[in-house]
């Protein structure tokens, strides 16, 4: 941390030695909080409130705080007004916070526009088409570019900025359509154990599901004596035994033909209670583990 404050604080200090400094803002904005590392515990420890890093730098060095809540959707606004633009009103969801809270938090409340969330979604879904159904082409996937191709888009899965590394990722389509309801990401491993993408497949057995991980998350969805590191998919319904599984070794393809046919699959109450008691044996062989260490 003290490494990429002391580097950013070079740049800048390089950017206001040139002679283009006078004609600059320089806005420094975080997407989101720190992802699992080294100083996690330090971080979860911290009576300071969790919030995003947001602040500008002007040519002729104008020093404040401002305070007024905010989210995402206000930052451009907020910057536009900083260089010169007049907003008037809003701007989608957002509004200058130069000028007051951002949209969303002053209308609705600090917090409360979360409980709103659901049909603020559904205001932005019907303002673009971002439906996503299979095709002809069925599924591929590109190892060097870490992308999956589908219904003529493309997904990065990587787990961040240039790393040569996948995120853990699951896609549930609906098996009528076949398009894509929705995305999970668990990048660098956060918030993820090795039962968690196995449960989150049992809470939608007859739903057409596409999931990359390590073999280790994926119990009950990966050939049992897989290296437990070895990157894996998995394609199907989780309650049914007909599916296509595989270690990723390269790039692959799932023809259409093939998930046309893994849609049809039947959902098996036994296969579902076999994955679910699985997981419970993992379950139970994590807790004995923490009371060892305990003891």
């Amino acid at each position: 941390m003290h490494c990429s404050d002391l580097l950013l604080a070079r740049f800048i200090e390089q950017i206001r030695s040139s002679p283009y400094s006078d004609d600059t803002t320089i806005i420094v904005v975080s997407d989101h909080l720190a992802l699992r590392n080294k100083a996690t515990p330090l971080l979860k420890g911290s009576q300071m409130p969790e919030r995003l890093t947001f602040f500008v730098n002007t040519p002729e060095g104008r020093q404040g705080a401002n305070s007024v809540p905010g989210l995402h959707y206000d930052i451009a606004p907020t910057i536009l007004d900083l260089i010169g633009y007049r907003i008037h009103g809003q701007m989608g969801f957002g509004a200058p916070l130069t000028r007051g809270p951002g949209y969303l938090p002053g209308r609705f409340g600090h917090d409360d526009w979360k409980n709103r969330s659901a049909t603020l979604m559904a205001i932005g879904s019907g303002l673009w088409d971002n439906s996503t159904v299979l095709g002809r082409d069925g599924i591929s996937f590109t190892v060097s570019e870490l992308t999956l191709t589908m219904g003529g888009r493309n997904f990065k899965l990587r787990a961040g900025g240039f790393l040569e590394v996948p995120a853990s990722t699951l896609m549930l389509f609906d098996p009528e359509t076949l398009e894509l309801k929705q995305i999970k990401a668990y990048p660098l491993e956060q918030d993820l154990s090795r039962e968690t993408l196995a449960k989150e497949l049992l809470q939608y057995p007859d739903q057409l599901a596409m999931v990359i991980s390590q073999a280790k998350n994926l119990p009950g969805f990966s050939a049992p004596k897989t290296n437990p590191d070895r990157w894996v998919y998995f394609c199907g319904k989780p309650g049914s035994d007909y599916f296509s599984w595989g270690p990723i070794t390269g790039d692959f393809r799932i023809p259409f033909d093939l998930i046309k046919e893994l849609r049809n699959g039947n959902v098996d109450e036994r296969i579902v209670r076999d994955r679910h008691l699985l997981i419970q044996a993992l379950q139970g062989e994590t807790s004995a583990g923490r009371g060892r260490e305990r003891g």
